[in-house]
């Protein structure tokens, strides 16, 4: 995709901004929209009361501004479509060096001028630029000599008005003139800024045209420049950002293609004739950027105001590509692109390359050592760059989040506005007896209590100053044991946000315990609209009070939820992936709340909750008031030696005989993902049980056998981690092979375990740690169950 740079002056000041849409930028700076068909005067920004007034825009001086009533005093537009990420960087350029104050006045912005070589190249900055800075420098002179203080900008009127007194008397003529705070003419050769070789022996006759306004160009000036110099007068501020314009472009266009000698870069022609320049006197007589017709049609401008709106709201809270935004605004507005560019002007969303060049470190290095996604947050380490066919040059695309789309420096991102939560001040406490009817047992229900109190005051807090830092939002951890209720948990923290007005998301890592959880959650709140995404999801544009995602669907919301639970945060493959880590911050609204659910939290967060640094609450027990089973190690051989002699050794045949003449179901656990049906054939021989299946991540009928396995039709599961959490079968023990191999670790066999026992009709169930010898990992899990069950026993959580 391709879009315009420009810079616009307004209220004294300049700014920079990128358009797709050119027309649009034009009507909204000079005031030239219509409000029920009577053009809009300049004072009050639409007429409309809620208009320009939403909660929790990208907010902006030059915004602001304009909603003071002022109109713009004059654009310059860079007239050629740049690639996306060179406009981007080109205002990130211009924003940077304002921001440095390496721009402060225009003389200082004519010595830096000067020592960029392709200014040499485009014009504008050689024997006459050398003019422009003699004049500058004896006006600042003057200025020092007369003991006035020094201006800002570099000149002040009186400066000004001795520079040109001084030159006039020198010579006789007049070089120059001031008018309204505005010097023009100095040194008459700047008004031809673009023009590269001036006849020496014409310089007087030059002078003589510019004076009488009869300014006229020789024939090969002519053709070598494409047009004519207008009689209107360039004042050294305008030349002065024109050739700052310029700079900025060229300087994106060099870190865009300095590597790649084959790029072509379109660098020819005058300064003048590759921008074009708007006031706001002429604004209402130009044609040729917005037709007559749509100028004088307030319909239009209506119609376009009510799509930015409604695409405004669509949009919030989303982080979407613009082939995403298309789909989800299908329909909303005939011009999309019109709409989004006139919804960012008014701060409602914010538009930039998907992939864009980070702040900090020099000008040329910038671009090329700190490129960075925006939407997941990878780094240069996970950029790849190919031969674009949308933008025509050496296009980085981030790799990290290829899955979802590819984000690459062409490509637009669209970040909607943060979704805010004004009610929380407001809103009642809740009686206890809307906290009882959730049935939690005296562990849940006392952690329950401790987390609603840190999400209510949090949030109340928040809402009266929404965080503005880049620090994650609060968070609380949740620590319980597996099978200890933590889905029932969270719906009195769910209740008391949607009874906000809030958005709440529950997210985990793995697409089967987001299709488990969907029907319990609608169940729990059937007044709530609740949407489930994860891939392939038939709700991928829907928005609802409740909604549950899969980890990496996250990467499609910006600030968007006021409560964030993470489910089963240490599990694969959030655990360990700084980019659904990213996601899973950037999701959170600036009046939020993140809530970590784990039984088997990761050794940093159980550091912190013991140093004190992140609150807190633990359940040791099962909602049963049961204690956990501990499991028995069991010596066995490898499940690779089972295989090759097709046999099982007596104490596990037995074990197994024992479970399935008692009616339970078995998980069986195994490492490797091509070991699973070899294993379940291996059990169906010697345990003469036809109802035994084997899954896998790779298994394309795994849902298939989950749902058999749930409904009793599968007596044996033959499987790996992929269902070490969030499957619950009533009756069922647990048998893990090769539990002292590498790949379970202590987190992974209390997962596994926690298979077991989960039912208050069967609390008792077995375990079994199925290896050659014991390892760390068996008995640090062993020694963890246990400590549970000695706290619950302390605390009275566990029936006598």
């Amino acid at each position: 995709m391709k879009a315009q740079v420009y810079v616009v002056k307004i209220g004294g000041k300049w700014f920079s901004n990128v358009t797709i849409a050119a027309d649009v930028d034009r009507l909204f700076w000079f005031g030239q929209y219509y409000d029920g068909g009577i053009k809009n005067s300049g004072k009050g920004f639409e007429g409309n009361a809620d208009y320009g007034k939403y909660e929790g825009r990208y907010r902006n001086e030059a915004l602001d501004l304009r909603e003071e009533g002022r109109l713009a005093e004059m654009i310059v537009l860079w007239k050629e479509l740049l690639p996306l990420g060179d406009a981007w960087r080109c205002k990130q350029l211009w924003d940077d060096e304002q921001e440095r104050g390496e721009w402060k006045s225009s003389g200082a912005l004519l010595k830096v001028l000067a020592k960029i070589p392709v200014m040499q190249r485009i014009g504008g900055v050689g024997r006459q630029g050398a003019g422009e800075r003699r004049g500058f420098r004896e006006g600042r002179k003057s200025l020092y000599t007369q003991g006035q203080k020094r201006e800002e900008d570099g000149f002040s009127e009186a400066g000004m008005k001795g520079l040109c007194e001084k030159r006039e008397s020198r010579t006789g003529e007049s070089h120059g003139h001031y008018r309204d705070g505005e010097m023009t003419g100095i040194n008459r050769h700047s008004e031809d800024v673009e023009t590269k070789d001036v006849n020496r022996h014409d310089r007087d006759g030059k002078r003589k045209n510019a004076r009488d306004g009869d300014i006229k160009l020789n024939r090969n000036n002519k053709e070598r420049e494409g047009e004519s110099l207008e009689s209107k007068e360039i004042s050294g501020e305008e030349a002065a950002v024109m050739k700052r314009l310029a700079a900025c472009v060229e300087q994106a266009k060099h870190e865009a293609h300095g590597d790649h000698p084959g790029a072509q870069q379109q660098g020819g022609g005058s300064l003048r004739a590759r921008m074009e320049r708007w006031t706001r006197a002429e604004a209402g007589r130009r044609s040729g950027v917005v037709s007559t017709e749509r100028a004088d049609s307030g319909a239009w401008w209506q119609e376009l105001a009510a799509a930015a709106k409604r695409a405004a709201s669509a949009l919030q809270g989303r982080a979407l590509l613009r082939g995403e935004a298309h789909a989800l605004l299908e329909g909303a507005a005939a011009d999309i692109g019109g709409a989004l560019q006139l919804a960012q002007l008014h701060g409602w969303l914010r538009l930039s390359g998907a992939v864009a060049a980070g702040g900090g470190g020099r000008l040329r290095q910038r671009r090329k050592s700190q490129t960075r996604c925006l939407r997941c947050g990878s780094g240069e380490a996970h950029m790849h760059r190919t031969r674009c066919a949308s933008c025509g040059r050496m296009c980085a695309y981030c790799s990290a989040c290829l899955g979802m789309g590819r984000s690459r420096e062409c490509e637009l991102l669209i970040l909607g506005m943060p979704s805010l939560l004004g009610g929380a001040a407001l809103a009642p406490p809740q009686p206890e007896s809307a906290f009882a009817r959730w049935g939690l047992s005296p562990a849940q229900a006392a952690a329950t209590k401790t987390a609603l109190r840190f999400v209510k005051s949090t949030l109340h807090s928040a809402s009266a100053n929404a965080r503005q830092s880049e620090l994650p939002p609060p968070s609380f951890l949740l620590w319980a044991v597996t099978g200890a209720g933590k889905t029932e948990m969270i719906f009195p923290l769910v209740d008391s946000v949607t009874r906000l007005g809030g958005q709440v998301l529950i997210a985990t890592p793995r697409r089967d315990v987001v299709l488990e959880l969907d029907p319990r959650i609608r169940k729990a709140f059937p007044e709530a609209k609740v949407v489930t995404l994860y891939g392939g999801s038939e709700q991928r544009w829907e928005r609802g009070e409740i909604t549950l995602a899969t980890t990496h669907q996250l990467m499609r919301f910006h600030q968007s939820f006021n409560l964030v639970i993470i489910d089963e945060l240490d599990a694969f493959p959030y655990v360990n992936d700084p980019v659904l880590h990213y996601a899973a911050e950037r999701c959170c609204s600036p009046v939020a709340v993140r809530m970590l659910l784990s039984a088997t939290p990761p050794m940093e967060l159980q550091r912190q909750a013991r140093r004190g640094r992140l609150p807190h609450a633990r359940v040791p027990a099962r909602y049963h008031r049961q204690p956990l089973p501990v499991p028995r190690l069991l010596r066995t051989p490898t499940v690779r030696q089972m295989l090759v002699t097709k046999r099982l050794t007596a104490a596990l045949q037995a074990a197994m005989m024992k479970s399935l003449q008692r009616g339970a179901q078995l998980f069986v656990f195994v490492q490797r993902i091509e070991q699973t049906e070899p294993m379940a054939a291996l059990l169906r021989s010697v345990l003469k049980q036809p109802a035994i299946g084997g899954t896998s991540s790779k298994d394309p009928q795994r849902a298939d056998k989950i749902i058999r396995f749930r409904n009793k039709e599968l007596r044996v599961l033959v499987t790996t981690t992929i269902l070490e959490r969030g499957v619950t079968i009533p009756r069922s023990d647990v048998y893990i092979l090769d539990a002292d191999g590498r790949l379970f670790d202590e987190a992974s066999l209390v997962q596994m375990a926690g298979r077991a026992g989960r039912s208050a009709d069967d609390p008792n169930g077995f375990v079994f740690f199925g290896g050659k010898e014991r390892t760390r990992s068996q008995v640090a899990a062993v020694r963890h169950i246990q400590k549970m069950n000695r706290i619950a026993r302390a605390n009275g959580y566990l029936e006598q």
